[in-house]
């Protein structure tokens, strides 16, 4: 038991290492633009959900398929999005 116990706080010490290693990099550009996508995403509405699939259902270039997503599809990837 107490072999076991000592293996989760070394786990758990590690991890907290690895935490706080993350935290002191400094963040690049694509890591800031995805987070702000993820706060974008997660602060959407019903109307905005509903605009974000009518954008990505009837693209306007003319040469991409419609990608026939539901509105459930949407919340899906918002909470897979959340999720990280």
């Amino acid at each position: 038991m107490n072999n076991r116990i000592n293996t989760r706080i070394a786990a758990l010490s590690a991890a907290l290492q690895r935490r706080q290693m993350e935290q002191a990099m400094p963040v690049d550009g694509l890591s800031r633009s995805l987070f702000a996508f993820e706060k974008e995403m997660a602060a959407l509405d019903e109307q905005g959900k509903e605009k974000l699939l009518a954008a990505l259902n009837n693209p306007d270039d003319g040469q991409t398929d419609c990608l026939n997503l539901t509105l459930e599809d949407i919340e899906c990837w918002i909470e897979k999005i959340k999720e990280g």
